[in-house]
C-alpha cells in the first residue's frame, strides 16, 4: 500500500468513502442492513475496514506526511490483512481526524 498522491486512484477513494459515509444514514441492503442508521462519524471510521479509503480521508483532511507515511509503513508490515485497519487508527485516532475536520470546517 502506497499514500494516494493524486489522479484518478484519489478521485475513485473520494467517491467511494463519499458513499460509504453518505450510506451510514440510511437502513443499508442487504447483507449490509441494519436496524437504525447511523449519524456517527466516528462509529463510521471505527467501522471502516478499508485501509486504502482511512488514508485517503487522513490525506484529505491534511494529516502530516510522516504520520499518514508512518500508518502506510505499519499496514504494509501487516501481515494479517483483518489488522491493518487498526494499525492506521493506532496512527492515525479518530480524534486527529476529528480535529483535522474541525479545522477545516
Amino acid at each position: 500500500m502506497s499514500s494516494q498522491r493524486g489522479g484518478a486512484a484519489r478521485n475513485w477513494q473520494r467517491e467511494k468513502m463519499v458513499g460509504w459515509f453518505r450510506d451510514q444514514a440510511t437502513l443499508g441492503f442487504g447483507a449490509y442492513s441494519r436496524e437504525k442508521p447511523n449519524y456517527s462519524a466516528r462509529t463510521t471510521w471505527q467501522r471502516l475496514a478499508y485501509p486504502g479509503g482511512m488514508i485517503w480521508i487522513a490525506e484529505a483532511l491534511g494529516v502530516p506526511g510522516d504520520v499518514v507515511e508512518a500508518a502506510v509503513a505499519g499496514v504494509n508490515a501487516q501481515t494479517d490483512k483483518r489488522r491493518r485497519c487498526g494499525v492506521i487508527r493506532s496512527d492515525i485516532p479518530w480524534e486527529m481526524i476529528a480535529e483535522r475536520a474541525y479545522e477545516l470546517q
